[in-house]
C-alpha cells in the first residue's frame, strides 16, 4: 500500500465521492469539476463500501468524501473500514445537520475533517478538502522526520507509562521550558488523560495547548504499548485553526442568513421530497428540520397522497420552467405565493428545485380569500 502523493501542485486532486444518494453526488461534483482556482479537482464515485474499497485498491487518491449511511454499512464502523483499506488517505465525514456528535466521533476514529451537508459547501467544500489535505501532508511529513528526531525542526519527545520524559529532541525546549521539567523527570499531570489513552487503547490521540504569544501546539500521541511509552509529535497548528474558526465562523454566517428568511424556503428532489428547509419552514408546522428531511411534500403540506395536479415543482418537471402560483392552503389556512426554480447539474440535467413560499393572505381582499377556500381546497382533499 502506498501512501497518498501530495507535493505535486500542478496535477489535480483526485477526490473519492463515497455517497449512495445521486443528488448529493451530482452536487459535489456540480461543485467540484468547474472549479480551477486555486486547484483542479477530478471526482470518482462509489455508491458503497464494498464499491468504495475496490476503488482504492485500483486507484489512487488525495482525499475521501464519505457519507457514513451506505447500502452496506453504516456508521462509525463504514470510517473504520475505509482507513483499513488506505490508512494514509485524509478522509471528510459528511453528516447531518446538528450532528457534530458523529462528526466528532469520527475524527477520534481517524476521520481527518467533518462537514455537514447542509451547509453552504459551494462555500466551504474546496476549502475543506485542501485544509484535510495539508493538515494529513502535515501528519505524512512529521512520521518521516520523526525518523530523525534530532534533526526534526518540530518536537518531538518519548514519555513513558509513569510520565516520565525519556527523550526530547532540541526542538522540544521551549515546550519543556513551559512545562518545567527535563528529561528524566515527570511531565505535569495535564497530559496524563492523553498519555493513558493512547497506551490503554493503542489508538493516536491528540491535544491542543496555546502559547502566551498566540501561537497553538498540537501535540499527538503515538503508543508504543510493546514498551509502555508513547512517542509524542508536536506541530505549529496556529494557521490550520485560525482557518477552522474562519471556517466555522463562515457557515454560522450562512446557517444565520438562511433562516433569517422570513418566507419559506426549502430544497426538493424530483421525487417530491424534501432535501433542506429553513427554520420558517420548520415552525409553520412545529417541526424540527431534521424532523421534516426526507417526506415528501404534499404529505406534508397537504396532506395528499399524491402531488395535486396544479403542483408548481409538478409543473416544472414537466416543463422544465420556473413556476409561480398562487393558491390557498385549507390546513394552514393561508393564501401561498409559490415560486419553483430548478435545479441542475453540471450537465444541465433538472436534479431538483428551490422552492419559496409568500404568506400573502393579508395582501388580498377577505372575499378573494374565502372564495379560493372553496376553489383550491380539491387538492388536499383528493
Amino acid at each position: 500500500m502506498q501512501e497518498t502523493h501530495l507535493d505535486s501542485e500542478n496535477e489535480a486532486v483526485r477526490v473519492l465521492f463515497v455517497e449512495d444518494d445521486p443528488i448529493d453526488r451530482r452536487l459535489v461534483e456540480r461543485i467540484l469539476c468547474p472549479c480551477l482556482n486555486p486547484v483542479q479537482f477530478t471526482v470518482s464515485s462509489a455508491e458503497s463500501l464494498a464499491e468504495a474499497a475496490e476503488s482504492l485498491k485500483d486507484k489512487e487518491y488525495d482525499v475521501v468524501l464519505l457519507d457514513l449511511g451506505l447500502p452496506d454499512s453504516d456508521g462509525i464502523e463504514t470510517l473504520r473500514a475505509i482507513s483499513r483499506e488506505n490508512p494514509y488517505v485524509p478522509i471528510v465525514v459528511l453528516t447531518g445537520l446538528n450532528d457534530e456528535d458523529t462528526g466528532l466521533q469520527a475524527i477520534e476514529n481517524g476521520a481527518t475533517d467533518y462537514l455537514a451537508k447542509e451547509l453552504p459547501l459551494n462555500m466551504l467544500l474546496v476549502r475543506t478538502i485542501l485544509l484535510a489535505i495539508q493538515r494529513k501532508k502535515t501528519e505524512q511529513k512529521a512520521r518521516i522526520m520523526a525518523r530523525f528526531p534530532q534533526e526534526n525542526p518540530n518536537p518531538v519527545l518519548r514519555i513513558s507509562k509513569a510520565r516520565k520524559l525519556l527523550d526530547a529532541n532540541i526542538a522540544s525546549s521551549p515546550i519543556l521550558e513551559k512545562w518545567g521539567c527535563q528529561v528524566g523527570e515527570c511531565l505535569p499531570e495535564t497530559f496524563c488523560k492523553s498519555l493513558y489513552e493512547a497506551l490503554t487503547s493503542d489508538k493516536v490521540c491528540s491535544l491542543d495547548f496555546g502559547w502566551q504569544d498566540g501561537r497553538i501546539f498540537s501535540l499527538t500521541f503515538v503508543p508504543v504499548t510493546e514498551e509502555d511509552y508513547v512517542n509524542v509529535y508536536g506541530l505549529d497548528v496556529t494557521d490550520y485553526r485560525k482557518a477552522e474558526k474562519e471556517l466555522k465562523e463562515a457557515a454560522e454566517a450562512w446557517n444565520s442568513t438562511f433562516d433569517s428568511i422570513t418566507d419559506l424556503v426549502s430544497v426538493h428532489d424530483k421525487e417530491f421530497k424534501l432535501v433542506r428547509v429553513n427554520k420558517a419552514f420548520a415552525d409553520t408546522f412545529g417541526m424540527k428540520p431534521q424532523e421534516i428531511v426526507g417526506r415528501t411534500c404534499y404529505e406534508l403540506v397537504h396532506g395528499t397522497d399524491e402531488p395535486w395536479p396544479d403542483c408548481p415543482l409538478k409543473c416544472l418537471l414537466d416543463g422544465g420552467k420556473p413556476q409561480r402560483k398562487e393558491f390557498f392552503e385549507p390546513r394552514l389556512g393561508l393564501r401561498l405565493e409559490v415560486s419553483c426554480s430548478p435545479m441542475l447539474d453540471e450537465d444541465g440535467e433538472l436534479v431538483g428545485c428551490i422552492h419559496i413560499t409568500k404568506d400573502i393572505t393579508n395582501c388580498k381582499p377577505a372575499e378573494e380569500t374565502a372564495d379560493s377556500a372553496s376553489g383550491t381546497s380539491q387538492h388536499s382533499s383528493n
